[in-house]
């Protein structure tokens, strides 16, 4: 891995501060056994009797992919997860620091631990914490959902002690995983998570493969209801684009207004409009052009307050990101604007409510 200007370090960093800085020095495999004996050494811990031990495993480690749009994807496996392992299981969450608002929302009751990039090196104070944090929470099983996975970060999982090690890597290394998820190349990521069921189905659960709706309360609701209020907009005949505002690549202009409409109008033949969703939104607000201006406008800080919104929309139509499969989780039509190269995240196998556009429309590529 090359060094970015962020300044990240290398995949096998062992130290970025003080004398360690030294171990830079030596070869990758030695680096490789080093992280090896720092995690627990060459032996393991015995042979596995995977249906007793997934059954005896209550204390579950989530080890969440690093895109958000990938922890989206990979939401409803855990759901299904969590349905099977019972009341009594206690899970704990490891993703990055800038993706703890979704877990945050998700499991408001769960343990999340987080880690940086910049900070990813075996000897930094930040990861062995991280280290000493995974050990005291002692899990049974990790479950590890990134591929690829940071070598330290495969080693800081190994070394919490977790005697069942799933991980979803294409080549997981032994002795870091100890059952592996096997998936297609062409398998939605939906998918792809889906089939770490495969596991407790052999132990004799029945996982289901359902795409979830996130449970609102009466006061999110009402929160809800009270902002398409403020907007001055019909949700019932209002469907909602929701913008990314990380995504640089597209302006809120008349000609993306166009793009946006043409495909609301081709998907619902009904007397609809349109309104403009925001999600995460700086405090300065972002340029809008052109017809953009005169259209309703609705802002969400969080999950479940976007998802509150979108739940009472219409419909959403949304380009390939966060925002469009946070709306997935609600009770509401989806129209996922995605393009050719994008087709692993339509999750229209699992949600009826969820419908793509045509991949090749020349009208979906970014300026």
């Amino acid at each position: 891995m090359v060094e970015s200007k962020l300044n990240i370090p290398p995949d096998l960093a062992l130290a970025l501060h003080g004398p360690r800085r030294l171990l830079q020095l030596f070869p990758a495999s030695w680096k490789r056994n080093y992280l090896l004996r720092h995690s627990g050494g060459r032996e393991d811990t015995g042979r596995l009797s995977l249906p007793d031990q997934l059954l005896a495993a209550k204390r579950i480690l989530i080890v969440w992919p690093e895109r958000g749009e990938d922890l989206l994807m990979a939401f409803p496996a855990i759901e299904s997860l969590r349905r099977v392992a019972g009341e009594d299981a206690v899970f704990a969450h490891l993703a990055p620091s800038e993706l703890n608002w979704l877990l945050a929302d998700f499991f408001p009751a769960g343990q999340i631990l987080s880690w940086t990039r910049e900070e990813l090196a075996w000897h930094e104070p930040a990861v062995q914490a991280l280290v000493d944090s995974l050990q005291t929470f002692s899990p049974e099983m990790s479950i590890n959902l990134m591929d690829p996975c940071p070598s330290v970060l495969r080693a800081a999982v190994r070394a919490s002690g977790a005697q069942l090690r799933l991980a979803m890597e294409s080549t997981p290394t032994w002795p870091y995983a100890n059952i592996r998820v096997q998936t297609e190349s062409e398998t939605p990521l939906a998918g792809r998570y889906f089939r770490i069921l495969d596991s407790w189905r052999y132990a004799g659960f029945e996982p289901s493969e359902q795409w979830p709706v996130l449970p609102l309360d009466a006061e999110q609701r009402q929160d809800g209801e009270e902002a398409w209020k403020l907007s001055g907009a019909a949700p019932e005949s209002t469907w909602l684009f929701a913008h990314d505002v990380a995504d640089v690549s597209r302006t809120l202009d008349d000609d993306l207004y166009e793009q946006v409409w043409e495909q609301i109008q081709s998907a619902d033949s009904g007397e609809v409009s349109i309104a403009l969703a925001l999600l995460n939104a700086p405090s300065q607000g972002i340029g809008r052009e052109g017809r953009w201006r005169d259209v309703p406008l609705l802002k969400a800080s969080g999950l479940l307050e976007f998802s509150a919104l979108a739940g009472l929309a219409r419909g959403v139509a949304a380009f390939q990101g966060i925002p469009l499969h946070i709306a997935s989780f609600s009770d509401v039509r989806c129209l996922a604007l995605l393009r050719e190269d994008e087709t692993a995240y339509d999750t229209s196998a699992w949600n009826k409510a969820f419908t793509s556009t045509s991949a090749t429309s020349r009208s979906l590529e970014p300026a």
